[in-house]
């Protein structure tokens, strides 16, 4: 009966396959030198130790090659002491490009470790040796612009809601007036040939008249009924000045409504 193979992929056991499988596998990559296998009667032990299962050994470090053997033989001693002392050589060589611990500092900019020769931060992308920024100064001017906006944004709002409540209160405050200046326009026409009268209500609407931020339409209506008065204090008033006068009140009203 074939042997047949048990392998361990991530803590998991896998099989059984047959050896040709195992060995195709090996070729594979997917069993590699430290992954562990056995058969139905062994224990765990490295792929490695199989013998046959992979084509070539596995590569030695080029610092710290594979143990050799010392030779028996006195008469070799000389070649052996050569070869070690080339070996160590190479290692001492190689080692302080290739050292972990290569002198490092911290950028000043965002604080990751960089080489202590580094002329730019390869994290943050910053050039080092020109004068450091303070690192909060950018969150700095991010709230005072913030705070810039909110106090503006607020003293429009301010401006518009008193604009409009100006605004309303002299609409307000000027429809008060026409209505009162359109009273007087329909006394003057109860009294169209009362020359007193009619003199004191042209002398009222004058006081009344909000010439300088009046409504255009209801000033020029304004101004028809000051000259119907004028004219019935002129002691030229008749039926036709009432009637126009009581036409010019009711014009106004409804310009104000």
């Amino acid at each position: 009966m074939a042997r047949q193979w048990f392998y361990k992929v991530m803590g998991e056991a896998v099989g059984p396959v047959s050896s040709t499988d195992l060995k195709a596998l090996a070729e594979k990559g997917k069993i590699e030198p430290d992954t562990p296998v056995r058969t139905e009667s062994s224990n765990w032990t490295a792929a490695e130790k199989v013998r046959g299962l992979f084509a070539t050994p596995v590569a030695a470090s080029p610092l710290f090659p594979e143990k050799v053997s010392a030779p028996s033989n006195p008469a070799e001693s000389d070649a052996w002491a050569a070869v070690v002392a080339e070996v160590v050589q190479e290692a001492t060589t190689q080692l302080p490009s290739q050292s972990p611990l290569a002198a490092t500092k911290n950028c000043p900019y965002c604080s990751e470790i960089i080489l202590a020769t580094a002329k730019k931060c390869k994290h943050c992308g910053e050039r080092l040796g020109s004068p450091v920024r303070p690192p909060s100064l950018g969150r700095q001017a991010a709230a005072g612009c913030l705070v810039a906006v909110l106090l503006i944004s607020g003293l429009f709002v301010l401006l518009v809601w008193l604009g409009t409540t100006i605004d309303h209160s002299s609409r307000t405050g000027n429809a008060n007036l026409y209505l009162q200046i359109a009273d007087e326009f329909d006394a003057a026409a109860d009294h169209v040939y009362d020359v007193v009268d009619c003199s004191t209500r042209h002398k009222r609407v004058a006081e009344l008249w909000p010439l300088s931020s009046g409504n255009q339409h209801c000033n020029e209506l304004v101004a028809m009924g000051q000259l119907q008065v004028y004219i019935a204090k002129s002691g030229h008033g008749n039926d036709e000045t009432a009637s126009n006068l009581r036409e010019v009140g009711r014009k106004l009203r409804d310009s104000v409504k």
